[in-house]
């Protein structure tokens, strides 16, 4: 999801600024999010910081990313009221009473066990991929909003590539983040690491641009003000001859199977990000 969001904002210009919510943050309460109330950001953009926080935790915390974020009760599970009242809101400290609460330090502490679980299957700590391109990516989108949240992405996502790339020779399967690094220290003007990314990524072009790769590489085109006329022709190219192979027998020509799942929301948006 966290990765839809991203590109989606990418492809259309934050949605065009779209701006109805109020979002104030706390990492301690939570925070609050009002409706019909602007505050000057565009909401997928706080989308994008509000699912790249958690993602970002994970990842300072316990030095990976996965599992499930899961509730610890069937009456919780089954709750159908606000969200918001599926906790009690208060930090959990087992050495008090279920019905207890105190405060130290300005914090509010108590017994009841209402705290999500983090269950573990499918957690890791190799990151290169969509973790680090996600985090790449958030930093590029929230430098212009959230500047110190961005800088935290972006030092998470060069830390990744770091480690577990380096100055090795890169794959095809690193193009997602090399493509948003480009993008996010071209931002933070970044002159070194942007020119080193952008090497990587005209290593690539060859491979991944492509008309048989344009349902997949279609972020392809994000960069496109940044490289040179060679690079933009076959970006073009590529993605003209995709398009000329398209032919879905839905509202609008974009791409749906019954086995998409919620409605097939999903690949209606990735199709129209290619156009």
């Amino acid at each position: 999801m966290l990765t839809d969001l991203i590109q989606a904002a990418e492809a259309f210009d934050n949605m065009n600024d779209y701006d109805t919510l109020s979002v104030e943050w706390n990492d301690e309460t939570g925070g609050v999010a009002e409706m019909h109330r602007p505050d000057g950001i565009p909401d997928i953009v706080q989308q994008v910081a509000h699912g790249g926080k958690q993602m970002l935790a994970q990842y300072q915390v316990l030095g990976g990313i996965g599992g499930t974020m899961e509730v610890r009760t069937l009456r919780q599970y089954t709750h159908l009221g606000d969200p918001a009242t599926d906790t009690d809101g208060y930090i959990y400290d087992p050495s008090l009473d279920e019905n207890e609460i105190v405060e130290r330090d300005g914090k509010a502490y108590s017994g009841k066990p209402d705290d999500r679980f983090l269950l573990l299957s499918g957690f890791s700590s190799n990151l290169l991929g969509n973790n680090s391109a996600n985090f790449a990516g958030a930093a590029y989108l929230l430098r212009d909003y959230y500047p110190e949240m961005a800088q935290e992405f972006l030092d998470a996502a060069l830390a990744i590539w770091d480690r577990e790339r380096g100055t090795n020779d890169v794959q095809n399967g690193d193009w997602n983040t090399l493509v948003q690094l480009m993008l996010a220290t071209d931002k933070f003007e970044m002159t070194d690491r942007y020119d080193f990314f952008k090497e990587r990524v005209t290593g690539l072009v060859n491979s991944i641009v492509t008309s048989g790769n344009m349902s997949n590489r279609y972020n392809s085109m994000f960069i496109m003000h940044l490289m040179d006329q060679a690079y933009r022709d076959r970006v073009q190219a590529a993605v003209e001859a995709y398009a000329a192979t398209v032919n879905y027998n839905t509202p609008y020509g974009v791409q749906w199977t019954t086995g998409s799942g919620w409605g097939g929301s999903r690949r209606y948006g990735r199709s129209a990000g290619h156009y």
